[in-house]
């Protein structure tokens, strides 16, 4: 015989120990938490390009003040944007750095883009 017999329990044995003890409040506990995360993680608001102020651009990631003014320069003198992918003619846009704005921006009004819905 063994001196020290050591007993494990499956995890769903513990769960339901851990379930009863509790109350049942330890998984809503859980439950909850995951929940709030996942109601904090929102698609960020689209910017529209062709109207938007530079404090606007500048809540862009990697667009500061003075690419935020470059954009609404490229817009006075050439017009407004017919696709987020002119931007990249903008100095200062690069490839990488449109491809973090992709998602964030548009150049599309919402009643247009309801329209086409």
């Amino acid at each position: 015989m063994r001196p020290s017999v050591r007993y494990r329990l499956p995890a769903a044995v513990l769960a339901g120990l851990l379930f009863c003890i509790s109350g049942g409040h330890a998984f809503t506990l859980v439950s909850q938490k995951k929940a709030a995360a996942k109601q904090k993680v929102k698609a960020p608001k689209q910017i529209n390009i062709n109207r938007a102020s530079w404090e606007e651009l500048d809540t862009l990631p990697d667009i500061g003040k003075v690419r935020a003014e470059a954009i609404i320069r490229h817009r006075e003198i050439s017009g407004p944007f017919r696709k987020i992918e002119e931007l990249i003619a903008v100095k200062g846009i690069s490839r990488k750095i449109f491809e973090k704005l992709r998602g964030r921006i548009t150049v599309e009004e919402k009643s247009e883009a309801a329209k086409e819905n």
